[in-house]
């Protein structure tokens, strides 16, 4: 690896502690809910690193996307009770993703959910890749980094028909809406939309007409904080057999 390869760690590190400190602020003085700074959070670890990658000039080979997400895992150290407890930079950090309701499993959650996503997105990449279809990996990650994303804050805002579903580590009930999971279904559409050249036009009327539904069912469904190695992995599966038998 070069030293723009780490100069590239080092400003994802940067930009990224900088967002969940800004957003912290916003939590802590009571400026936006948490529900919403958690979200910002999301979207920065969703996309930034891959804007920094073009701006670098850093490859998409395996080796590269394999250790620049290993190193990411690092990024939650700052995060565990031991540091943040004693600088309050990473306390302050922490509040931008620690969701009252999700105590005291924040971080657990938070790591766990982010730790099975790359393990699902692995084989995901080397299976799409190995055929040529590059694009079937986006489609599937960015219907969870997207739709998933919006379900949580429009929910929240607009949200009138509640559901209810389970979490790991204890028996307590979380609270969803439809009108927040139909944000998974729209981006669904949309996505498959947009990459319609990638598809026959047989494979596309199937993959609209089978990815929005089983994308939303399987986030409405997935335990809490638990969405996105389910959407990518569910996602991935369906447009594999599609591309691969239609």
């Amino acid at each position: 690896m070069g030293i723009t390869f780490w100069v590239f760690q080092l400003c994802k590190f940067l930009v990224l502690a900088l967002v969940a400190y800004i957003s912290g602020i916003l939590a802590q003085k009571l400026i936006l809910k948490v529900n919403y700074t958690r979200k910002i959070n999301h979207f920065a670890i969703s996309f930034l690193p891959e804007l920094l990658m073009v701006a670098f000039a850093i490859s998409n080979s395996t080796s590269n996307i394999i250790l620049s997400t290993s190193i990411s895992v690092l990024y939650f150290i700052f995060f565990t009770k031991p540091i943040r407890s004693r600088i309050p930079l990473f306390a302050t950090m922490f509040a931008s993703i620690d969701r009252p309701e999700d105590r005291p499993y924040t971080l657990r959650w938070f790591m766990l959910q982010y730790i099975v996503a790359i393990l699902v997105m692995i084989p995901v990449y080397f299976y799409f890749t190995s055929i040529g279809k590059i694009n079937m990996i986006y489609i599937a990650l960015f219907i969870n980094n997207i739709g998933d994303g919006l379900a949580e804050p429009v929910g929240i805002r607009f949200g009138k028909h509640k559901y209810s579903v389970k979490a790991i580590f204890t028996k307590k009930k979380y609270i969803r809406t439809i009108e927040g999971s139909l944000c998974v279904f729209i981006t669904a559409i949309v996505l498959l939309l947009i990459c319609r050249n990638d598809f026959t036009i047989q494979q596309l009327i199937i993959a609209l007409f089978v990815i929005p539904p089983v994308a939303t069912i399987t986030e409405a469904k997935s335990p809490h904080t638990m969405d996105a190695p389910f959407i990518i992995g569910i996602t991935s599966i369906i447009l594999a057999v599609i591309i691969k038998f239609f």
